[in-house]
């Protein structure tokens, strides 16, 4: 289930900036949707867990890097995407509830929802599909050093990769309670490496291309709750291409 949101600057022909660890931002933008939901303290517990959700930013072509950040043109959209029919309900209608008020992006920025729509996806129904990654993906193996980064932090070249994919999803799948996991087994087709600024540091993540085999409900599970950790923060959003 997903859900395609076009965002406006409330001053009309401004531009709108985001600094490089513009994650934050946005963390705190889906804070202030749920915030108005029962479900904002299963959504952000006090104990960290795995998001329910997962979403990806579109900022437009006119964007420009600045030293300290972005600055880029309105409208942008942002595509959110969840299995859980309950978060997806109340975020919607958290979201609604917003329409008719300014949304911050700190800065002294507001944005105001523009448009809403849901886009139409076939559920996956083969054992093998082509994802591309519309947001970088951070693979963490909670059995690996932090200090071995090839262990800890993979790419889809490296050996660990796929041992990591399937720790995590296995692991996201019992938490919430999606039955079918089946080992997944990954042939990249392109990728590249990328730093994501995070929180004064940065994270080893990637973009690209892959093929990936196990059975429709695990690549359904991924399609919708996003490949890897931080979802919640706006990365590993996939797309299907076949």
């Amino acid at each position: 289930m997903r859900l395609q949101i076009q965002l406006e600057n409330v001053k009309e022909s401004s531009d709108l900036f985001l600094p490089f660890d513009k994650q934050r931002k946005f963390l705190s933008f889906f804070k202030s949707i749920f915030s108005n939901t029962p479900i904002f303290e299963k959504v952000y517990p006090r104990k960290k867990q795995f998001s329910p959700f997962v979403f990806g930013v579109y900022f437009g072509s006119q964007l420009r890097t600045q030293e300290n950040g972005i600055l880029f043109k309105p409208p942008f959209s942002i595509l959110f995407s969840t299995g859980n029919e309950m978060v997806f309900s109340h975020f919607f209608n958290g979201l609604m509830g917003q329409s008719e008020k300014p949304l911050s992006l700190g800065e002294n920025q507001e944005v105001f929802v523009k448009s809403v729509q849901m886009p139409s996806n076939l559920p996956v129904s083969t054992d093998n599909a082509i994802f591309q990654l519309l947001s970088p993906a951070v693979m963490q193996n909670p059995r690996a050093s932090k200090d071995d980064l090839d262990l800890f932090s993979p790419l889809p070249s490296e050996e660990a990769f796929e041992s990591t994919l399937n720790i995590i999803t296995e692991k996201k799948m019992h938490f919430f309670q999606v039955p079918g996991f089946v080992p997944i087994r990954v042939k990249p087709l392109s990728f590249r490496k990328v730093m994501v600024h995070h929180y004064g540091g940065f994270l080893r993540a990637f973009k690209g291309k892959m093929e990936l085999r196990a059975n429709p409900s695990t690549l359904q599970f991924l399609f919708d709750y996003g490949m890897g950790v931080r979802t919640g923060e706006g990365l590993g959003l996939l797309e299907r291409l076949d």
